[in-house]
């Protein structure tokens, strides 16, 4: 079958993928051949009488996507044949003006949404904003990037932010990046957990389960988070994530930064304390026993649980770290997010899909194949089994908000780049252009720092 192609939300479609499915429009809808109804041959002169077909057309229809992409280089060849004349070819660039500003038979009606959400996407992620809102492709690092774009996506999971311990044995990594502004102060949380390679071996990995930015919970709070109520915020997030065990012994380790612009420091004193809970529970409190080695004995019942970083005599450890874990599949995220109020996911029958391994390996061990055979044979055998259904998830506030971040951690990332030095320590920026729109403090340096530390001593008992 061949016709029309409609690309739909087609920014970050692969070039492959764009080549293979424009070609089921390439042929010419009026070329006709055969017999006709009663099985007579159509001559040429008949064929000649048929009809010309309007010819088959390609949709490209997505939101704006970066510079690197095809769709962008289809854009701009596009709307040069537009503006050559070429009535083959048309563009629309359509802003967030128009449905802000809809109307029906010339009467203004209710916007499709509110300028309010336009607004908080803004602050929350400008460059995925722009490309929604505004249809501007933006750039990204490109070459020079330390993360390629590529390489987030093939560790994005399809997945509800995990907002507390909810097996009560999980194991997590908390990292805080404070800022006195309140302007962009994160919390990043990740999931430590054992993965079990092929040849039977386990390796340390993480998930990213939660990103907050405490501007986008005080808002929906309606209340400012000044610094204190940041540290009460943290620490319910500290609880949350333990899930009851003795000691946080759930926490792996809380790591904040200790540069002075946001006062990391000054926040872990106040964390020293034993301290009661809105329950009215007491909790101990936490330290870092090497940071802070002259309050260890004013604080004996403090877990040492805290990590305060230097930037500056970690910055580039910690980046380094984060590209090589990156670059090894060892942290993943969640996949981007639509701005819906729920998440479409494949809910797959484990229990089944295992019942059915086992029966199809026992009949194709009958056969005696050699290994290459066998397997091909059981994925193929698998591959009928209905054992995948889709169920949609709802997302509550806290969901939304930590998925939007989770996206504005990942523009951060491919819009980073390596500066050499000559002492060899290099250093990590923002793209020039992007200095002053972007933030570079989301946080995941910190969390690559302690896992990386982790894998190399391989003190993974503790998961």
């Amino acid at each position: 079958m061949r016709g029309n192609v409609i690309f739909d939300e087609c920014g970050f479609l692969s070039d492959e993928m764009m080549s293979v499915y424009s070609a089921f429009a390439i042929v010419n809808k009026s070329f006709k051949s055969g017999k006709d109804r009663d099985g007579n041959r159509i001559d040429e002169i008949r064929l000649r009488a048929i009809p010309k077909e309007i010819p088959n057309q390609k949709f490209y229809i997505s939101s704006a996507s970066d510079t690197s992409t095809k769709y962008y280089s289809l854009y701009r060849e596009f709307s040069k044949q537009m503006l050559m004349g070429n009535k083959d070819y048309f563009v629309a660039n359509i802003t967030c003006d128009i449905p802000l500003h809809p109307t029906i038979h010339g009467q203004v009606m209710a916007p499709l949404f509110e300028k309010s959400t336009i607004d908080s996407d803004m602050r929350t992620n400008p460059e995925k904003a722009r490309r929604e809102y505004y249809c501007e492709f933006t750039t990204d690092a490109g070459s020079d990037a330390i993360i390629r774009r590529g390489v987030i996506s093939r560790n994005e999971e399809v997945r509800k932010p995990l907002l507390y311990n909810d097996t009560g044995d999980k194991k997590f990594v908390i990292a805080y990046d404070p800022a006195r502004s309140r302007d962009n102060s994160v919390i990043l949380v990740g999931e430590i957990y054992e993965f079990e390679q092929i040849d039977g071996s386990t390796d340390i990995r993480m998930r990213l389960v939660n990103c907050i930015n405490l501007i986008d919970v005080g808002k929906k709070i309606k209340s400012p988070m000044q610094t204190p109520d940041q540290i009460e915020y943290l620490k319910k997030v500290i609880l949350a994530y333990n899930g009851g065990a003795d000691a946080y012994g759930n926490i792996v380790g809380i790591y904040i930064d200790a540069g002075s612009g946001g006062g990391g420091v000054n926040i872990a004193d106040y964390l020293m304390p034993d301290w009661t809970d809105s329950a009215g529970i007491v909790h101990r409190g936490l330290i870092d026993k090497e940071y802070s080695i002259e309050y260890v004995n004013k604080f004996p019942n403090a877990v040492n649980k805290i990590h305060l970083m230097s930037p500056s005599a970690y910055k580039s450890e910690m980046y380094e770290a984060m590209i090589e874990l990156m670059n090894q599949d060892k942290i993943s995220f969640t996949a981007p997010y639509d701005s819906k109020d729920y998440l479409t996911v494949f809910d797959v029958d484990e229990k089944k899909l295992e019942e059915a391994r086992k029966s199809i390996s026992q009949e194709l061990k009958k056969q005696k194949l050699n290994e290459k055979e066998f397997e091909s044979r059981l994925n193929d055998e698998l591959g009928k089994i209905q054992s995948v259904n889709t169920k949609m998830i709802k997302l509550d506030w806290q969901d939304k908000i930590a998925l939007a971040n989770m996206d504005a951690l990942k523009e951060e990332l491919v819009n980073m780049v390596r500066k050499k030095r000559d002492s060899g320590k290099d250093s990590f920026e923002l793209t020039p252009e992007k200095a002053n729109k972007l933030h570079d403090d989301r946080a995941l340096n910190r969390i690559g720092y302690f896992v990386i530390k982790v894998d190399k001593l391989q003190t993974g008992n503790f998961l």
